[in-house]
């Protein structure tokens, strides 16, 4: 379940009864600073969708923080009094069978209360002119999370997934603490954000499982809400298709939790929003110079009857162009489509040893376009071995497997290809051809 600790609606009665006065029993719940000479604004801290992070209430006199819209206050957790009823608010969901939380903007619990200036820098927007040096990334962020992660110590297994800014000082993986007394996992977007390109995959994935520590487990993400959707975005320069196949097979093979964003397991591809078609007020304000949020946001689309069977009326947001090619209904039907592949491979992730908890081991000695990798468990006594290699060039390719063409006992059994045309559990072989944007799972004796 998602789950906001920085901030709440300004309708809240909380917000609503910390607003009404000064003397207010939640004064305090929220943060209420007088201005500078006046009308300015307390500091220069800039708000995360533009503009300044403070709002002025001529009712009370006073601005009020709010580090992303000014209809969403900041929480105040320097109180305690805050801190129990959020985690009343968990408890809430928890007794109610909910066992896992993603944490949004966590590395915003924390506030410098002695509200200095943030640093000047030159960037292209508000936000980024500036080093978030006090607004964020502060000290008792870690605090509330050891905190929250205590209150749930009798609660049974209860996961916690936390979102966290690439540009958080020691990186997201600092939100672990040791790997046993604060965040569960912690998403760190680079492999999100990066180009099609196998040197950049492999760097990335070496350093974010480096940075977990012992006792934490490393998420594997590569689309959510805030980002165009994987096809589109690793798509240009080859066939956006393939490369989305391709991608489903790092995600469950690469060492971590493979995190599904919805539609993503069809194909679903970008909406073409017109500005009018807008929601999303982060995309609305910087429509110009970039794609924003809304259109990875469109309805999930189930079937090809009116509206996509998402719903009888109109929906928030126009549906994908491609919805009646690319619905659940449709892809169920075909044993190569999009979905079919996921599901061949959330099979294989849960059955295999190797892939839930075995060993990574990257693969040098192979072709500059093609990322090769081992997963390797030796759990109760079974060995398992798997080679899985994806090919990131529209040209084809060829991987030799360790050890050479003179040692059998490192040849192999092709037991997966993301080429729905491709036959698998062949015979066994010390070579395999990697078609244009191909991704295989060999398993090596």
């Amino acid at each position: 379940m998602d789950l906001v600790l920085n901030h709440t609606s300004d309708q809240h009665p909380w917000f609503v009864e910390s607003r009404s006065s000064r003397t207010s029993a939640k004064r305090d719940w929220y943060y209420w600073v007088d201005g500078k000479g006046g009308r300015r604004p307390p500091n220069n801290w800039a708000a995360r969708f533009g503009g300044s992070a403070w709002t002025y209430d001529p009712h009370t006199d006073q601005y009020y923080l709010h580090s992303f819209l000014p209809e969403q206050p900041d929480l105040n957790w320097t109180n305690p009094a805050v801190r129990e009823a959020v985690f009343d608010v968990v408890r809430f969901w928890v007794d109610r069978g909910v066992d896992g939380f993603r944490l949004d903007a966590i590395n915003w619990l924390g506030k410098d209360t002695s509200w200095l200036d943030n640093p000047w820098r030159f960037a292209w927007r508000s936000y980024y002119r500036q080093v978030h040096r006090h607004d964020r990334d502060q000290l008792n962020t870690h605090e509330a999370l050891r905190a929250l992660r205590a209150s749930l110590k009798d609660r049974g297994d209860i996961f916690l997934v936390g979102e966290a800014s690439s540009d958080t000082p020691g990186g997201p993986a600092a939100f672990y603490g040791d790997g046993s007394n604060e965040l569960h996992e912690v998403f760190d977007f680079r492999l999100l954000r990066s180009l099609w390109h196998p040197e950049v995959f492999r760097r990335l994935i070496v350093e974010s499982d480096r940075a977990v520590p012992q006792g934490g487990w490393p998420p594997v993400v590569f689309s959510n809400h805030d980002q165009s959707r994987h096809i589109d975005r690793y798509g240009p320069g080859g066939d956006p298709l393939r490369r989305a196949r391709a991608t489903a097979l790092l995600l469950f093979t690469l060492r971590g939790t493979p995190f599904v964003y919805y539609g993503e397991e069809l194909g679903l591809r970008n909406g073409r929003l017109r500005r009018a078609d807008l929601r999303d007020p982060y995309t609305i304000r910087y429509w110009l110079w970039k794609s924003g949020r809304d259109p990875a946001r469109t309805p999930m689309p189930w079937d090809a009857s009116a509206q996509a069977g998402f719903t009888s009326g109109k929906p928030w947001l126009p549906l994908s162009q491609d919805w009646r090619q690319t619905n659940v209904a449709c892809e169920q039907q075909d044993p190569r489509s999009m979905l079919s592949l996921y599901k061949r491979l959330i099979r294989m992730k849960k059955e295999s040893k190797a892939l839930g908890a075995g060993t990574y081991q990257q693969i040098d000695d192979v072709p500059n376009e093609c990322l090769v990798f081992r997963r390797e468990s030796h759990a109760g006594g079974r060995g398992e071995a798997l080679l899985i290699a994806v090919n990131f060039s529209a040209q084809a390719r060829e991987i030799s497997l360790p050890g050479g063409p003179s040692q059998l006992a490192h040849s192999g059994r092709l037991i997966l290809s993301t080429d729905p045309l491709r036959a698998e559990e062949g015979g066994r072989a010390d070579r395999f051809p990697l078609g244009p944007d191909e991704g295989i799972v060999v398993s090596v004796e």
